[in-house]
């Protein structure tokens, strides 16, 4: 009995993602976000998707603070915020300030700093559900997004 819910689940998630994938639009969507981050940064940006949510889960590449350069906890955490809220549509949120909260924001040996947030939803975590953002050493960039962020919970 626990085998064949276990078949038919993975049946139904495999259809499941083969409808998502055959939606007209899907892979130029991906190309339109790819090219506004291009436009926007003014260099490329590799961007790996994650099948499921159709949102980033990895960015890397050289995207410019806005503002003061992340070279202490406050201005770091202050262009984590700006960058979330900028590209806040690519990762599925609607109110990057409101759903993300900072967990973790520390400087590794290599001096890059890296900033965790917790995305929240009406003020309880979502479980495993995190951004972290990887600073550059002099903190004029940042050169890497890792996101397990749920997209599309806060109602549009």
């Amino acid at each position: 009995m626990k085998k064949r819910i276990v078949v038919l689940s993975s049946v139904i998630t495999v259809l499941m993602a083969l409808v998502l994938f055959s939606q007209p639009g899907f892979h130029n969507r991906r190309l339109e976000l790819r090219n506004l981050l291009r436009q926007q940064t003014g260099s490329d940006v590799e961007i790996t998707w994650n099948p499921i949510t159709d949102a980033p889960s990895f960015l890397r590449g050289s995207i410019p603070v806005v503002g003061v350069a992340a070279q202490d906890a406050d201005s770091a955490a202050s262009a984590a915020f700006a960058f979330a809220e900028q590209y806040a549509a690519l990762f599925g949120l609607r109110y990057a300030s409101q759903e993300l909260g900072v967990t973790q924001n520390n400087v590794d040996a290599l001096n890059m700093r890296h900033v965790t947030f917790q995305q929240m939803y009406q003020g309880v975590e979502v479980y495993g559900a995190q951004m972290k953002l990887h600073f550059s050493a002099d903190g004029q960039e940042i050169v890497a997004v890792g996101s397990s962020i749920v997209p599309g919970i806060c109602p549009r």
